[in-house]
């Protein structure tokens, strides 16, 4: 039955099926495997390069973003270097993220190690909490548990696949979907359902789709307001111009109808027949008080011999005075009146 290696034979394995191992990293029945220089934001496709002696020591994982890193550690446990410590026996690993990952909400699969892999060892870590997280390179956050296997469990054949012997952060070698397929050939999870239905689906799915979601409904409100809004104005606009629109036609038809039946003619004459006598009576009156005026001037100065006699003497200049006086009189007469401005 295969057997868990414990601390005394961790210390045995490094260098050899544990390079670039720490003993200090090593713990009662497993060892700490830490983390690597490269990686990769799986959101972004952005790729990175951390070390001590590198500009970038630590990466930032935000909520919701996935990343990809590698190990410090690489793993031998091909069939010549495993005969060198325990002849005739192979090991086969079990790698599990250490428990402080899961206590911040960072999600990593569990993984196994074949017998026969040489090579870096390469996870995925997810971040589902609502705050980010940072890890600096170097630091611990995978523990490997190694199995040393019986004669009966040892495999006829040693692990030979895509990621033997690769170094750093190897992405996924699976192939992509054949070409050709159909749409129609694809099964999806969505079903026939309206957005409020998908809005809700995504309400449930957790951070940070949850926050997406509760925008969404927001913005969702606020659009029907305005809209309720835009259709109150319309409608009173609208309410506006057919009370404007009535007014007009009511004035329109008054007009008609005066002119059809005489109203406004006959009330044109009134006003014409009633105003202009006044004004022709006032022009009258105005005239014979004006000549009622200067033959009053005229018998003054006839019945007095001195004031007969001086304007006599001096008619030509009195004559040229009244002129100048009627003239100044009428431009003040016509000049218009300046309105009075306020202070």
């Amino acid at each position: 039955m295969a057997t868990i290696l414990r601390d005394s034979d961790f210390e045995k394995l490094l260098g050899s099926v544990i390079k670039n191992g720490n003993k200090e990293n090593i713990r009662p029945n497993s060892y700490i495997i830490r983390l690597g220089s490269k990686g990769e934001y799986l959101s972004t496709g952005r790729e990175f390069e951390l070390g001590e002696d590198r500009k970038k020591k630590g990466i930032i994982l935000p909520p919701g973003h996935s990343i990809g890193v590698s190990s410090i550690e690489e793993i031998d446990f091909s069939k010549e270097t495993i005969n060198n410590l325990f002849p005739g026996k192979a090991f086969h690993g079990f790698l599990a993220p250490t428990t402080d990952l899961s206590r911040e909400g960072v999600v990593v699969s569990s993984t196994q190690v074949d017998a026969g892999f040489c090579g870096s060892l390469s996870w995925t870590l997810t971040n589902t909490s609502s705050q980010e997280c940072k890890y600096v390179y170097g630091e611990a956050l995978f523990r490997l548990t190694i199995f040393k296997l019986d004669d009966d469990e040892i495999p006829q054949a040693f692990y030979s696949g895509y990621y033997q012997g690769q170094k750093g952060y190897v992405r996924s070698s699976r192939k992509g979907a054949p070409v050709g397929m159909r749409e129609s050939e694809w099964e999806e999870p969505y079903l026939d359902d309206g957005p409020e239905e998908s809005l809700e689906r995504l309400m449930k799915a957790g951070y940070p789709w949850q926050a997406v979601a509760m925008k969404l409904t927001e913005i969702d409100n606020q659009s029907k307001l305005v809209s309720q809004e835009y259709r109150e104005i319309k409608k009173t606009m609208d309410s506006f111009e057919g009370e404007i629109g009535n007014i007009g036609n009511t004035i329109n038809n008054s007009i008609k109808e005066a002119l059809n039946d005489g109203t406004l003619n006959n009330l044109i004459r009134s006003v014409v027949s009633e105003e202009i006598p006044q004004l022709y009576s006032w022009t009258l009156i105005k005239a014979i008080s004006a000549l009622l005026i200067l033959s009053g001037l005229i018998i003054s100065i006839i019945s007095t011999q001195s004031i007969l006699d001086f304007v006599t003497r001096h008619g030509a200049i009195i004559g040229l005075i009244v002129i100048i006086i009627g003239t100044t009189i009428m431009a003040l007469r016509n000049r218009p009146k300046r309105r009075n401005k306020s202070k």
